[in-house]
């Protein structure tokens, strides 16, 4: 884990207000061209990166691909300006998104009941590979939100599910991924009810 000193070294701090219930946090999202790829799969996956900084090479750059809200587990890319600054406009940023989902999203978050509160609990847990495991599949789960679905971004989002796995020895050492996956079959039936409905899925998103 990072001290705050740590992080302000790679990462400029954020102060973002959620655009669905208007809780604000503070994120860290890694300066511009602190880390590079270096080499890369077929698939685009980093086998090696180049840091700004020396003594960062341990650190997953994916623990910082996502803002998650505190309270309603809205979860947006801290890379995405219109996340960022959606308090600038947020009648505008909220109109890409479902009425009725979101009534449901916000029903969730009064109620600390269903999905976004068991997925928002494992984003608190103290093994790092299920907390940013559980920020990506929030992460999709904020995109079934959307009127309609932008396939690229949750195609890249389960992409990267697939890398932190493929990265369990470089950033994760001792990870049991076997544990971990056992902590995410007890939301398995939430998803399958909190995945709203929309007929721009070309496969239902799965957990």
């Amino acid at each position: 884990m990072l001290s705050d000193q740590e992080m302000l070294q790679i990462c400029r701090k954020y102060d973002i207000q959620c655009p669905m219930c208007d809780t604000t946090k503070d994120f860290y999202r890694l300066k511009r061209d602190m880390v590079r790829p270096q080499k890369s799969e077929g698939d685009g996956h980093p086998t090696e990166f180049k840091w700004g900084k020396a003594g960062f090479d341990s650190v997953d750059p994916k623990q910082f691909f996502f803002g998650v809200c505190p309270k309603c587990r809205f979860t947006g890319e801290l890379d995405d300006a219109d996340f960022r600054q959606a308090s600038k406009n947020v009648d505008a940023f909220r109109s890409n998104y479902s009425p009725e989902a979101l009534r449901q999203h916000l029903t969730f978050s009064a109620t600390g009941k269903g999905l976004t509160h068991s997925l928002g609990s494992l984003t608190e847990d103290t093994d790092p590979l299920v907390k940013v495991m559980a920020q990506f599949f929030l992460g999709i789960y904020s995109q079934c939100l959307r009127q309609r679905i932008i396939h690229g971004n949750v195609a890249r989002y389960y992409l990267r599910i697939a890398w932190l796995c493929r990265d369990l020895e470089r950033f994760y050492p001792g990870a049991d991924l076997e544990a971990a996956a056992a902590r995410f079959s007890k939301v398995r039936k939430r998803w399958q009810k909190g995945i709203p409905e929309n007929k721009d899925y070309p496969a239902v998103p799965k957990l």
